[in-house]
């Protein structure tokens, strides 16, 4: 348990020291591009879902929300 615990306050250490570095003008808001309407390229979709995977990892959101939004990406992605 102390180990588990260790590493818990570990990986919030880190979390939090990623933050510190990152200015909050440079992070990519992709709830914004999500509910904007319209079609997106096949490489904004690649970034887009790069940058929620990149956000899940770094812990800014949880399984849920990163879920949601890659839910909402391939609901954009057109089939001809």
């Amino acid at each position: 348990m102390q180990r588990e615990r260790e590493k818990k306050e570990r990986a919030a250490a880190k979390r939090e020291k990623r933050q510190e570095r990152t200015p909050a003008s440079e992070e990519t808001d992709t709830t914004a591009v999500l509910t904007a309407a319209g079609d997106l390229s096949a490489g904004d979709l690649v970034r887009l879902v790069e940058a929620i995977h990149k956000e899940y990892e770094d812990g800014t959101i949880d399984l849920d929300e990163f879920e949601e939004k890659k839910q909402a990406l391939l609901a954009r992605v057109r089939i001809d």
